[in-house]
């Protein structure tokens, strides 16, 4: 299904396609915790479906609590086990030069924007709350570690990780 080399999807389709699919299996009825990490393994072989499935992922809205939480949860693993943000962008880097804009997707579903997780954040519901904060220590975590790798790998200057850190930093949830 995902393997760059071997799949009879995705030189036929491409990523995008192959992460509707993904995305359809994971918002099937019969979706249990085996298939979330078959999903997982799937970005791991091929780093390029995580910016199409965090593009693809709806978010429920917090007040739909059940919903909201297993597919936060489901982000979280994804960001957490998936491949690193660093291997994602080398598997994008070698097509074209690489923006801000590039790596945000990667490091973070550009779909929960800061005021999203707010409302979640202030959600009666702890559980809620709980999952959230999961997910913002998660990418902060991501972002740490693509700044720590990018300057030696990359060789981004302080001016490009310094703009990378404030526009990551404006998705935050202001409270």
């Amino acid at each position: 299904l995902s393997d760059q080399v071997i799949s009879p999807f995705l030189p036929n389709f491409g990523a995008e396609q192959v992460a509707r699919s993904i995305v359809r299996l994971l918002e099937s009825s019969n979706a249990g915790l085996e298939l979330r990490r078959f999903l997982i393994h799937c970005t791991t072989e091929n780093p390029t479906l995580v910016e199409e499935l965090l593009k693809l992922l709806t978010i429920p809205e917090p007040k739909n609590s059940f919903a909201f939480i297993s597919r936060a949860s489901f982000i979280a693993d994804l960001l957490s086990k998936g491949p690193s943000p660093a291997f994602c962008i080398s598997s994008v880097e070698g097509r074209r030069s690489i923006c801000i804009r590039d790596i945000l997707p990667i490091l973070l579903p550009i779909k929960l924007k800061g005021h999203f997780l707010a409302r979640a954040l202030q959600s009666g519901n702890s559980l809620v709350r709980m999952e959230s904060l999961k997910l913002i220590l998660i990418i902060l975590r991501r972002f740490r570690s693509l700044r720590f790798e990018a300057q030696s790998r990359f060789k981004w200057d302080a001016g490009f990780i310094k703009m990378l850190t404030l526009a990551t930093f404006q998705w935050l949830p202001d409270l």
